[in-house]
């Protein structure tokens, strides 16, 4: 018996149907819905459109943004301490012949608990140690903290090259100094008010929740660096397959994400930065502050204004023009002798700002090899691809 074209299509979708309606017929299967997990201590920005404010005037453009994920808190002296700590303990692991080789034969770092107090351990980590110190009583030079690492150039890498046969061109590599300039207390106008305990402010554990300051934009991505090679490692041993970065926020983003789903320029109360410590030693922790916008972000106003990814550009940049030298003075570019520094754009009102000045729009362009008492950060996550 021969069948039509229609009668074998409508067999088939007979036949498809009953397979789809009878739960009974289906194979034993699992199947399930893989999220990509999310960084502890962030809040989603979702995507939206946003009227760009560029400074305190009448906003400027209309921009479209994908969602991202952001640091509620500005990076914090306790997180960034960690980091200082873990290229401390890796250096000093590497002296210390601390190696293990992996299943395709290569070595790879075994840290280690370390006795610092230990002689023996002591003298083969002359090379991170202050010289002249007294016996039993070396530390460590912060000089020394050096991270490494490398990183590929995506957007150079897809513009047309004619004769070109290799990437490797694209690869470049950081050493990064990560110990914070802890002397921006003193240079920044005399922020510390002759206080012995902003000496302290990296280390001392009333400011444990504090933002980090002193830092520079290359220390700032070296620490993303760092933090996302440490989540690659935990979702790997997880067993998922993860490709994902931390990174500084462009301005764009920094903007979206403090307007909190407003096209107003917010203007926050000022936090006390600086307060006195109490009876217990301990200094009121503004960081903790409970003021947060509708996406969850803190210490928007007030506290630190926070480096950006984004480069002050052109002539027509208005952030482009001025900056703040170490005395927190504006400077013309053009005539500062750091004229040829790179300059990036820093974003939000910080603790040395007039009442006036405290608003999200605040900006202003700082040499991104330089750090300041007033300057913070904090970092986004976005992420391309989870599964098992």
């Amino acid at each position: 018996m021969k069948l039509t074209l229609a009668a074998c299509l409508l067999f088939l979708a007979i036949n498809a149907h009953g397979q789809d309606v009878s739960a009974t017929q289906r194979p034993n299967t699992k199947s399930r819905t893989v999220r990509a997990a999310v960084p502890h201590g962030m809040a989603y920005i979702p995507s939206g459109t946003m009227v760009m404010q560029e400074g305190s005037g009448p906003a400027t453009r209309t921009i479209q943004m994908l969602g991202f994920y952001m640091d509620k808190n500005e990076v914090s002296n306790q997180e960034y301490r960690q980091f200082v700590t873990w290229v401390r303990d890796s250096i000093a692991n590497d002296l210390l012949g601390n190696h293990k080789t992996m299943a395709d034969g290569s070595q790879r770092l075994d840290m280690k608990r370390i006795d610092w107090q230990d002689a023996a351990v002591q003298a083969k980590l002359a090379p991170i140690y202050r010289s002249g110190a007294p016996a039993g009583k070396s530390d460590v030079n912060p000089a020394t903290l050096v991270y490494h690492y490398k990183w590929f150039d995506y957007r150079n890498s897809m513009v047309p090259h004619p004769n070109e046969k290799t990437v490797i061109k694209y690869v470049h590599s950081e050493n990064v100094p990560v110990y914070p300039d802890t002397t921006v207390w003193s240079r920044n106008g005399g922020a510390n008010y002759n206080d012995p305990i902003a000496a302290q402010y990296f280390w001392f554990h009333g400011f444990n929740y504090y933002p980090a300051v002193g830092v520079s934009v290359p220390q700032c991505l070296a620490f993303c660096n760092w933090r996302t090679v440490l989540w690659k490692e935990e979702k790997r041993n997880e067993g998922e397959l993860t490709e994902a970065n931390f990174r500084l926020p462009t301005e764009e983003e920094s903007e979206l994400a403090a307007k909190g789903g407003s096209n107003d320029v917010v203007v926050h109360t000022q936090i006390p930065f600086l307060a006195k410590p109490d009876a217990g030693g301990f200094i009121a922790n503004a960081s903790a502050s409970s003021s947060e916008n509708k996406y969850g972000l803190r210490k928007l106003g007030g506290v630190v204004s926070e480096w950006t990814a984004t480069a002050a550009g052109g002539a027509g940049d208005p952030a482009d023009a001025l900056f703040k030298d170490n005395s927190n003075k504006w400077v013309d570019v053009a005539t500062s002798p750091a004229a040829d520094k790179h300059m990036q754009i820093v974003r939000g009102s910080n603790w040395m700002n007039e009442a006036s000045g405290q608003n999200i729009g605040n900006r202003f362009a700082y040499p991104k090899d330089s750090s300041a008492a007033y300057i913070g950060f904090r970092c986004v996550f976005t992420q391309v691809l989870t599964g098992k």
